[in-house]
């Protein structure tokens, strides 16, 4: 028994895709033109998808764009020290005193300093000092506050952006927290 070609064009699936993409660019078409003409108002209108569905705007919820409004801000104190402590920790390889004025902080390239080379994580500082850390949605500014005999205490200022998760916030926590030097 021999083949049709024509048969097996018509049912391969790069023809039906290419047909409901000429059906789809069709009824827009038409549409287009009885908005054009007034026979049909924007409340008329539909979206029809390349696969052949039609879609009303009553099933299409549109978020209103939050660009032109300032996000609310919610502060908070030591809300996140513990876990910020924590994090600052994990990624802490040595943290020594030096002397009465000076520690030295080595980190796994997470938090740093900015000098004129670039940005540094290992560094020497002196109370109130500042390292941090950032990322495309917040930062954390942590800052040097009193060298102790075992530890040092240190302060810090933690902002986030929610907006690029949809939701139109900044929070924002400052807080202290206490590290013990170690050698690792």
């Amino acid at each position: 028994m021999k083949r049709n070609n024509t048969t097996a064009i018509v049912n391969s699936r790069p023809f039906v895709v290419f047909i409901r993409f000429i059906f789809a660019l069709i009824v827009t078409v038409v549409i287009s033109g009885l908005f054009a003409s007034g026979v049909m108002a924007d409340e008329d209108a539909v979206i029809i998808t390349t696969d052949g569905h039609v879609i009303s705007p009553d099933s299409i919820i549109l978020k209103e764009s939050t660009e032109s409004k300032e996000p609310s801000v919610e502060r908070s104190v030591n809300k996140n020290a513990e876990s910020i402590r924590k994090f600052v920790n994990h990624h802490l390889k040595r943290l020594e005193r030096l002397d009465d004025d000076n520690v030295l902080f080595m980190f796994n390239s997470i938090y740093f300093v900015k000098t004129e080379n670039g940005f540094k994580s290992e560094f020497v500082l002196a109370v109130n000092d500042k390292f941090g850390n950032m990322d495309d949605h917040g930062h954390t500014e942590v800052q040097l506050l009193e060298i102790n005999e075992d530890s040092v205490r240190l302060g810090y200022k933690s902002e986030f952006d929610h907006r690029s998760f949809a939701n139109d916030k900044i929070t924002i926590d400052e807080g202290t927290f206490e590290l013990n030097y170690r050698n690792e």
